[in-house]
C-alpha cells in the first residue's frame, strides 16, 4: 500500500509457504530417489537371497543392483534435509517482514509475535540479486545469507511496477510507476539494533 509519506509497505509473514513453494520439487524428486533406491536394494537382497538359496550362488549381474544405493542415499540425505528446512519455517510461524520502500532504499522491519526485533536498511545498490519466482520476489543482498521474500499479491500492478524498477527487475514499457519520497524526506532511520532479517 503507499502510504501518506508516500512510500510503498508491504508485509511477508507466510515462511511455509515461500519454502514450500521454493523446495517443493526437489523435495519430490528426492523422495523419487528414495524410493527407487529402495527398490533397487530390496531387488539385489531378493535375488541374491533366493539366488544363493536355489542354486548356493549369487549371479555376477545382481552386483549391478547395488547400484541402487547411490540414489538411496542421495534420497535419504535430501529428505532429510527438506522435512529440517521446512521445520525451520514452521518456526517463523509468528515471524513477519515489514517492508517500506523509499526511493533511494528500502528499511525492512523484523517482527517476531508482533514485537520489533529488529530493522535493517538496505540500499538499491547494495542489493546483491534480485529475482522473480511465480507470486514472489526475492531479494538477496550484500553480506545476507538469506533472500528476502515479497509477496507480489499483496501489491497493486502500479506498485508492483515500482518495486520492480527500483530493484532493478524487468518492468513493462509506458508501466506505470509511482515517484516515492527519500528516506531522508520521512526521517526514516534504523533506531533499533541491525539484524539480518529473517527467511
Amino acid at each position: 500500500m503507499v502510504t501518506e509519506q508516500n512510500t510503498i509497505k508491504t508485509e511477508f509473514s507466510d515462511f511455509k509457504k515461500l519454502q514450500k513453494f521454493l523446495w517443493q520439487k526437489l523435495y519430490i524428486c528426492s523422495i523419487v530417489s528414495l524410493v527407487v533406491g529402495i527398490i533397487g536394494v530390496l531387488a539385489y537382497i531378493i535375488v541374491s537371497t533366493v539366488w544363493e538359496t536355489l542354486y548356493e550362488y549369487s549371479p555376477a549381474w545382481s552386483e549391478a543392483l547395488l547400484a541402487f544405493a547411490v540414489p538411496l542415499g542421495i534420497g535419504i540425505v535430501f529428505v532429510l534435509s527438506f522435512r529440517s528446512t521446512f521445520k525451520q519455517g514452521e518456526k517463523l510461524a509468528d515471524a513477519a517482514n515489514v517492508y517500506e520502500f523509499y526511493s533511494d532504499c528500502v528499511m525492512v522491519h523484523e517482527l517476531h509475535g508482533g514485537v520489533e526485533t529488529g530493522v535493517a536498511r538496505m540500499e538499491y545498490a547494495k542489493i546483491a540479486k534480485t529475482a522473480e519466482k511465480g507470486q514472489f520476489l526475492l531479494i538477496r543482498y550484500i553480506g545476507g545469507g538469506s533472500a528476502l521474500p515479497i509477496d507480489k499479491t499483496t501489491l497493486s500492478q502500479t506498485e508492483l511496477n515500482t518495486v520492480k524498477k527500483l530493484l532493478r527487475l524487468e518492468v513493462p514499457q509506458n508501466a506505470d510507476i509511482k515517484e516515492l519520497a527519500s528516506s531522508a524526506d520521512c526521517g526514516a532511520k534504523v533506531t533499533l539494533t541491525t539484524t539480518n532479517p529473517q527467511n
